[in-house]
């Protein structure tokens, strides 16, 4: 929803995760500007109860960092195992502080009635910006300039690390030759059907709108400090976002650490699935392809969590490079799908 799926480029057409025409109709009583949000005592509970963990895996990044110097030797899989960990606790993270809204889907089909907690959570998240997600499901609505930004930067982002990692002559890991044979059938359009409903792009919209809302506080967070440098400004992050330049919507749209950029894809496979093995079971048996099968407001209520999910990781990252060293992407390098 919102954008197209720019993380499932290579494997098939990029489309929205729900077109217009089978798009939910929004019930007007989840967008009710009058009801009462979560205000609870702290806001930042979460972050905080997460304060002692990230201390200790910091002394343990800083042990193995030592181990490192004094052998002269990289420890890779030690160094990937800090990196699952310090998803996981982002993941966590985000996740309780979703809690204090409503509780978290256990897995995509989990039965839940939609109701306003998603909204207000978003409301508490990001303030009025949570329109540009809200407003986008009204009956009528259409992509905004700050959605078509975000989705040309994440087109190239895309772009750049299948370009990177061609160059680099690195070997074909185990998804990459998934996701060749997988396109190949995309392109010949053996897979149409079974893609349209499948859980395999839903994952990957799952991800992307999780993505768009952390695209969204980035571009909160830039305006803040460009208004404490130039003076209280009226410009709306919709405006701030519509008006970026291609260098700068791409570097608000990439996730700004690994452990963030893992974490996406923690929680898609924690609600959706392994998307290596997704992607083994569309190359190999595509009519064996699970579907999705929700009810528009099952679908519309996901939707929402992602969003939130993606606010609340913004949050979360933010709180925990206050503790820990994090490991920052950087413009043309690749993030890490695990």
């Amino acid at each position: 929803l919102l954008v197209a799926s720019a993380a499932f480029a290579s494997v098939a057409t990029p489309r929205p995760w729900l077109e217009p025409s089978r798009r939910p109709r929004l019930r007007l009583a989840a967008l009710d500007p009058d009801i009462p949000l979560n205000l609870g005592s702290e806001g930042e509970r979460a972050n905080a109860c997460a304060h002692a963990s990230w201390a200790a895996l910091q002394a343990e990044a800083e042990n193995i960092a030592a181990k490192a110097g004094s052998t002269g030797k990289k420890l890779p899989e030690e160094e990937d195992r800090l990196l699952q960990r310090g998803a996981a606790l982002l993941v966590s993270t985000s996740l309780e502080r979703l809690k204090e809204f409503f509780k978290p889907a256990r897995r995509f089909d989990d039965p839940r009635p939609l109701g306003g907690a998603e909204v207000n959570a978003l409301r508490m998240l990001m303030d009025e910006d949570s329109r540009l997600i809200t407003d986008f499901l009204l009956p009528g609505a259409q992509m905004s300039k700050a959605h078509e930004v975000y989705y040309e930067a994440e087109l190239y982002l895309q772009r750049l690390q299948m370009t990177k990692k061609s160059s680099e002559n690195e070997p074909v890991t185990e998804t990459q030759a998934r996701i060749e044979k997988a396109s190949s059938r995309a392109i010949a359009g053996e897979v149409d059907a079974v893609l349209e409903n499948s859980v395999l792009v839903a994952r990957e919209g799952f991800t992307s709108v999780a993505r768009f809302s952390y695209f969204v506080q980035r571009c909160r967070q830039r305006l803040s400090l460009e208004r404490l440098l130039r003076g209280p400004e009226t410009l709306r992050v919709l405006d701030y976002a519509a008006e970026l330049s291609s260098d700068d919507a791409v570097e608000l749209a990439r996730v700004a650490s690994q452990e963030a950029s893992i974490a996406v894809q923690q929680r898609a496979d924690a609600l959706f699935g392994d998307f290596s093995y997704l992607l083994k079971v569309l190359g190999e048996n595509p009519q064996d392809t699970e579907q999705l099968g929700l009810s528009q407001d099952a679908a519309l209520r996901l939707t929402l969590e992602a969003a939130a999910f993606g606010a609340a990781l913004f949050e979360a990252e933010t709180a925990a490079s206050q503790n820990y060293d994090l490991h920052y992407t950087s413009y043309g390098s690749r993030e890490r799908r695990r």
